[in-house]
């Protein structure tokens, strides 16, 4: 049985993406990179999103959607260490 790993869903909606509900607007390229890194976590290519939100820029790094998805990409590196140390 495989278990579920986090994902950026868990904190982010699209909705919210595409709105803009955060502080300031994002970008299109900059909202399909955090809407990348969350397919990719959903994947489970925790590398693949790092390298998606790393290629923001300083601001939108900073945006508070952003930081979700660092968020859940840290829940999911830890989930996944755990599940290394009980094997």
């Amino acid at each position: 049985m495989q278990e579920r790993v986090p994902s950026v869903s868990d904190d982010l909606s699209a909705q919210d993406l595409e709105r803009g509900r955060c502080e300031g607007q994002l970008s299109l390229g900059h909202a399909l990179r955090i809407q990348s890194a969350h397919y990719w976590l959903e994947l489970g290519e925790v590398n693949q999103a790092l390298l998606e939100l790393g290629a923001l820029s300083t601001v939108a790094f900073n945006h508070p959607s952003a930081v979700r998805a660092r968020v859940a990409v840290l829940r999911t590196v830890r989930t996944q260490g755990e599940a290394i140390v009980q094997q």
